[in-house]
C-alpha cells in the first residue's frame, strides 16, 4: 500500500494541468482584450472617416460665395456647385461711422 505522505504521480499531473490551464486562460484573456481594443479603435477611425466623408459631400454641394469689394460696390459671385439662395449680408459698423444710410443698405442687398 502507498503511504499518504508521498505525492502520487497523478497529483503532479493535476498540478501541472492546473498551472497550464491558468496560463492558457491568462494568455487568452490578454489577447482577447487586445482584440477588443483594436476593434474599438477601428470603429472609432471608421466613424471619423464617415464624418469626414459626409463633410466633404456637403462641401461639394453647398454654394460658395465669393465677395469682392470693387470701389464702392460689393460684388457677389457663386463659385460653388450648389444654388446660392437667400443671401443676407449684415452691414459692419465702425466706431467712426456708427450710422448707416438707406443707400448703404441698398448697396449690400443682392437679388
Amino acid at each position: 500500500m502507498i503511504e499518504a505522505t508521498q505525492p502520487l504521480i497523478t497529483d503532479w499531473v493535476t498540478a501541472i494541468s492546473a498551472i497550464a490551464t491558468a496560463g492558457l486562460l491568462a494568455f487568452y484573456t490578454y489577447y482577447t482584450r487586445k482584440m477588443q481594443q483594436s476593434i474599438a479603435d477601428q470603429v472609432e477611425e471608421q466613424n471619423r472617416q464617415t464624418e469626414e466623408h459626409t463633410h466633404q459631400r456637403l462641401l461639394n454641394i453647398l454654394p460658395a460665395i465669393l465677395i469682392k469689394d470693387e470701389d464702392e460696390l460689393v460684388s457677389l459671385r457663386n463659385v460653388g456647385n450648389g444654388t446660392a439662395l437667400n443671401i443676407f449680408i449684415k452691414p459692419i459698423f465702425s466706431k467712426t461711422n456708427s450710422t448707416i444710410k438707406d443707400e448703404d443698405i441698398k448697396r449690400f442687398t443682392y437679388k
